[in-house]
């Protein structure tokens, strides 16, 4: 990895980088990447699974299920287009109906539809429905066991 940060290549490539790490050194990892990022900016393509430990040090992002690509977009396009709707669960089913519902959660009554694309502002929303967006690590859980996916979003 030391090698890896201080190579003066235009595309740094890691795969797994901080698999085996604890946790005080998977975050000395990361400040050292954005240090030497700043130092000397340039590409830097990383595989991983533990994607809420990059999610605020990427900037785009490639989800790859199965040989197919997801998705490949910035990662501000990708979390403004993640919705999580909690409520009431016939009121939330009723705002969700139609929209790309990839997921939920439920607990008694309460209920969140998680929906990956633009919502539909001319919708009528009760106020005991409120809408929040979701993390990467949810999206691409909920993106990868979709059965036979292979499209994008």
């Amino acid at each position: 990895m030391i090698l890896a940060l201080s190579v003066p290549a235009k595309f740094i490539f890691l795969d797994e980088p901080v698999l085996g790490l604890d946790a005080n050194h998977r975050e000395l990892f990361y400040r050292e990447l954005i240090q030497t990022f700043s130092d000397r900016p340039r590409t830097f393509i990383i595989s991983t699974h533990l994607i809420e430990e990059v999610a605020n040090i990427v900037s785009d992002v490639v989800m790859i299920d199965m040989g197919h690509v997801l998705l490949d977009q910035p990662v501000e396009t990708i979390l403004a287009k993640t919705h999580a709707v909690v409520g009431p669960a016939e009121e939330v089913d009723q705002y969700t109906n139609g929209l790309n519902v990839i997921g939920n959660d439920q607990m008694g009554n309460l209920k969140t539809n998680y929906v990956f694309g633009d919502l539909d502002n001319d919708r009528p929303i009760s106020d005991t429905v409120q809408i929040s967006s979701f993390d990467l690590q949810k999206l691409f859980i909920f993106l990868t066991n979709i059965q036979g996916n292979g499209g994008s979003y």
